[in-house]
C-alpha cells in the first residue's frame, strides 16, 4: 500500500506530500531514552519528492515521538523558514537548516532526521573540547574546504543567534545544538519559546537572551 506524509514546511503554509510504500527494517530502531522514540526509514514512491529536489529520492528517515507536543516545533520551524525567505529576498543567506515536523496529535508526531549531523555535545566529547578539530576532519585537512565550512559555521551561528533571540527560544544546551557535515550549525527541540522558559526549583534556567 502507498501512504502519504504531509510535512508542513513554511509560511505562507506550503505542504510537501511525500508518498511512502514501506519501511527499510534494518534502518529502523528504538532510541534508549525515557520516552523510547522510534526511528523509521521509509521507502519513497518514485518522483513523489519533487517538492524537495535536493533530498534523497529513494527514502526518508524520521523519528516518531510520543509524549511531546510537536505542534509548537512545527510552528517554530515554519517561522524560521519564513524568516529565512525574507532574509534571502534581501540577499542575506544565513544557511538555516529547517527539518520537517508532522504533529499527528497533541502528544505525538514525526520529526525528520537531518543526515550527517551530530550534536555539539558529542563533537566536544569526541574531539577533546576543540570544535576546530571536527572541522579539520570533515574538511579532510583541505584549507580551502575548511575555510568554506568555517564561513558556513559563522553564518549559521549568527543567523540562529538572531532568530532564537527574536522568538525567545529557551532550553538551549549542547544537545539541542547540532552541526552537519557541511559545517552548518542548527538548533533542534523547540519546546520552550516566546519567553516561556524552563524553571528549576522556582529559578529560571535561562540566564541570557540567547546562546552564543
Amino acid at each position: 500500500e502507498i501512504y502519504t506524509l504531509s510535512l508542513h514546511d513554511a509560511l505562507p503554509i506550503s505542504i510537501s506530500h511525500i508518498q511512502i510504500k514501506g519501511t527499510i527494517s534494518d534502518q529502523c530502531s528504538v532510541f534508549k531514552s525515557a520516552k523510547c522514540p522510534v526511528k523509521y526509514t521509509f521507502k519513497v514512491v518514485e518522483n513523489s519528492q519533487k517538492y524537495n529536489p535536493h533530498e534523497d529520492k529513494e527514502h526518508i528517515s524520521t523519528m516518531f515521538k510520543y509524549g511531546d507536543d510537536l505542534r509548537q516545533d512545527q510552528l517554530i520551524l515554519q517561522m524560521i523558514n519564513y524568516m529565512d525567505s525574507l532574509l534571502k529576498s534581501v540577499h542575506l543567506d544565513y544557511e538555516f537548516t529547517t527539518y520537517k515536523v508532522l504533529a499527528t496529535s497533541k502528544s505525538d508526531g514525526f520529526v525528520e532526521f537531518v543526515p550527517n549531523s551530530r550534536t555539539i555535545f558529542d563533537i566536544l566529547k569526541k574531539y577533546n573540547n576543540v570544535i576546530l578539530s571536527y572541522y579539520k576532519e570533515i574538511a579532510k585537512n583541505d584549507e580551502k574546504v575548511l575555510n568554506k565550512y568555517l564561513d558556513s559555521y559563522i553564518n549559521s551561528c549568527a543567523g540562529y543567534c538572531v532568530v532564537t533571540y527574536i522568538l525567545g527560544i529557551g532550553d538551549r544546551h549542547l544537545e539541542n545544538l547540532m552541526i552537519d557535515n557541511r559545517g552548518r550549525l542548527f538548533h533542534i527541540d523547540f519546546g520552550h519559546f516566546l519567553g516561556h522558559f524552563k524553571y528549576k526549583m522556582g529559578i529560571k534556567r535561562e540566564r541570557a537572551p540567547f546562546v552564543f
